[in-house]
């Protein structure tokens, strides 16, 4: 099959007709003028009518390497019991997932807090203090502005759908009230907390490291504890079976002036036997139960602090000189865009007449 022939376009003949187009747009310029005016004067005044915002960051890091794990998981599976699910390890990004779960932050909001001298439910204070009743319309859309308690199961339907609401703010709302971050450096953890009250993001920004940290760690070490409460258990029946065996086996000598008799000596003989048995199977469970509780606290996840926020914090003020230059310049670059495709359909439909 016979190949067509590609038609080279000469790089004098590209450049030429760039700059025709070029001078085509600017030429247009009071619409460039026009197209920056609009849009950046639209998204400065959009910019300057956001609130005032206080950042709080907490960081802190976690233990990535876990020591004894193998121990615990080969001392456990002897008795069938697994090694746990802090065999995965503590990688950041897992930790940081949990920092917005659902689960995690209806802890956190439903739980108590005290913030300008008032105890109420967290939820309740960021409500209040962010000005959300007003701005949400809550009246109008639930009939309430607050919770009335903290026991998820006892909300209404109504005061669900707030928590809902709220949850949703903290996690998906463009104001991103949570921030997370981790650096590839110094491996270390950041929880920023974004809201429009400076107390509020300093609570949210340490409360949620806490639960977070008090969050995972009962993740991570639940199954395995609960193996260890199981060879804990164990051992205390073991424990009782002895003594029950020994208490007889006194009993009897007490009761028998004379061990002549071969049932009595038969009887002897199983509970010294049972005694022995339950003796070597105790020791046996509690060295497992010791090792077992030191290897856990190898791979039991460790966070340290490293720093936490304090007040005064430095307000985040908008910035609509910055917004109005920023989308002023994508204006007239839009508009030259427009321009350019105005003048490439009149050449067209010149071309054709």
């Amino acid at each position: 099959m016979e190949q067509v022939p590609v038609k080279e376009i000469p790089l004098r003949d590209v450049i030429l007709t760039l700059q025709t187009y070029g001078r085509a747009g600017l030429r247009g310029w009071p619409w460039l003028l026009l197209g920056a005016l609009l849009l950046g004067g639209l998204q400065a005044w959009r910019v300057n009518q956001e609130a005032v915002f206080y950042e709080a960051a907490t960081v802190f890091v976690v233990n990535k390497q876990q020591s004894g794990g193998n121990a615990l998981g080969s001392v456990l599976g002897r008795f069938g019991l697994g090694g746990g699910a802090g065999d995965t390890g503590h990688s950041p990004k897992r930790v940081m997932a949990f920092a917005t779960s659902r689960q995690l932050l209806h802890r956190l909001l439903l739980d108590t807090a005290e913030l300008g001298g008032r105890h109420d439910l967290f939820i309740n204070h960021l409500i209040e203090q962010s000005g959300f009743a007003e701005e949400w319309k809550l009246q109008e859309l639930y009939g309430l502005d607050r919770l009335s308690t903290n026991q998820l199961d006892s909300l209404s339907r109504q005061e669900r759908s707030l928590l809902k609401m709220v949850y949703a703010y903290l996690t998906l709302d463009p104001e991103k009230p949570i921030q997370k971050d981790i650096s590839d450096e110094t491996g270390m953890l950041t929880i920023t907390a974004r809201t429009r009250n400076e107390a509020l993001s300093i609570y949210l920004s340490t409360a949620l490291y806490h639960y977070l940290s008090d969050f995972y760690t009962e993740e991570s070490t639940g199954q395995s504890l609960a193996s260890v409460e199981r060879l804990k258990a164990r051992a205390d029946s073991l424990l009782t079976e002895i003594n029950r065996a020994e208490y007889q086996l006194a009993n009897l000598a007490d009761t028998q002036l004379s061990l002549t008799r071969q049932r009595d000596q038969v009887r002897r003989l199983q509970l010294q036997r049972q005694v022995n048995i339950a003796t070597l199977a105790y020791g046996e469970v509690v060295r497992n139960l010791e090792t077992a509780k030191f290897a856990m606290d190898g791979f039991t996840p460790f966070f340290q602090l490293v720093d936490a926020p304090f007040s005064p914090l430095r307000p985040a003020y908008p910035q609509p000189l910055k917004a109005g230059i920023r989308w002023g310049i994508i204006g007239a670059l839009l508009a030259f865009l427009g321009l350019c495709a105005v003048f490439l359909y009149r050449n067209i439909m010149h071309s054709d007449d």
